[in-house]
């Protein structure tokens, strides 16, 4: 359970006004117009007086907040400080790879993240499928292909909940929050046949989580030789699709034909397409290889194995 703040406790700061969308069936773009970031100095000056006034809970909103700063030259570099501060973690040497659809956030990356990582790669992508699309890109590259445990991490942010901040950093916390944790991991995959390590409270099975991606999920599965046609597929997937993997149980994603792997331009789709259908056969495909699917606690325990019915998200 999470709690229920007072709002007379919380301290709002709007960041942006507009978006960046062109959905067809919302009249707010034509009176809002396109996004209009605050500038930063600003932003900074609420908060301090927030903080003066004696808040300590504060929402940043925006219409289209995942979109904040486009229009300012500004990117994902905040964002990616809340990575960079948990990375400490990880004790063991590693390679950092980064999407981006920002060429400008190149060079600021590589800065940021060189001092921590063995090398630093970045692409620049087109900004569709989410996070989804962009990691598939990666992984179809094949660069992972040589590493037993990769964590996948994203930056993106919830439009149509404000409590996706939290949630992003209750993961993150849950999969790289301590040197402890992230070597524990690593020693998993060494030891044992770890295809996934996810957060354990947001492996998601009640059949009301298909949403709209069954069909989806079956035709995906069935390309992959991983489905019959007249088999079901069975429904179970980390929630925020941030989690700990193994590249070769991934390795039927790359089966999948160029035609059917074209993601929808962002708008915020809450469910429905290539991203959340991709979101919910990770899971499958590591098993139908072989590996086991699980959590820090579990260990060698695939989850699969536990009452997982009643694990929901703070956004949904």
């Amino acid at each position: 359970r999470y709690p229920a703040y007072d709002p007379k406790e919380i301290f709002t700061i709007r960041l942006a006004l507009g978006c960046l969308g062109e959905c067809s069936y919302c009249a707010i773009k034509f009176a809002v117009g396109k996004i209009r970031s605050k500038p930063k100095d600003e932003i900074v000056k609420e908060f301090k007086a927030g903080i003066e006034k004696g808040y300590k809970k504060f929402i940043f909103i925006a219409g289209d907040i995942g979109a904040y700063g486009v229009d300012i030259r500004s990117n994902i570099v905040e964002l990616l400080d809340e990575i960079f501060a948990e990375l400490k973690n990880l004790i063991d040497p590693f390679d950092f790879f980064v999407t981006t659809p920002f060429e400008s956030a190149v060079p600021v990356i590589i800065n940021r993240f060189s001092e921590r990582a063995q090398s630093v790669t970045v692409l620049v992508v087109e900004n569709r499928g989410r996070d989804v699309g962009p990691f598939l890109g990666l992984y179809r590259t094949g660069f992972l292909d040589p590493y037993l445990a990769v964590l996948k991490l994203h930056t993106k942010r919830s439009k149509y909940s404000q409590r996706g901040d939290y949630w992003r950093q209750d993961i993150y916390r849950g999969l790289v929050g301590g040197s402890k944790l992230t070597r524990d991991i690593v020693e998993l995959f060494k030891k044992s046949k770890i295809g996934m390590i996810g957060v354990e409270r947001y492996y998601l099975s009640h059949e009301k989580y298909w949403g709209a991606d069954k069909k989806n999920v079956k035709d995906l599965l069935f390309e992959m030789e991983i489905l019959k046609q007249e088999e079901e597929p069975k429904l179970g997937f980390f929630a925020g699709s941030m989690f700990w993997f193994n590249p070769t149980a991934f390795k039927p994603l790359k089966l999948i034909s160029e035609k059917h792997l074209e993601f929808e331009l962002e708008n915020g789709m809450q469910d429905g397409t290539l991203a959340h259908a991709i979101e919910r056969i990770f899971c499958q495909i590591a098993r139908h290889q072989g590996y086991i699917v699980t959590s820090p606690r579990l260990a060698v325990v695939d989850i699969i194995n536990i009452n997982t019915l009643d694990n929901k998200v703070p956004v949904l």
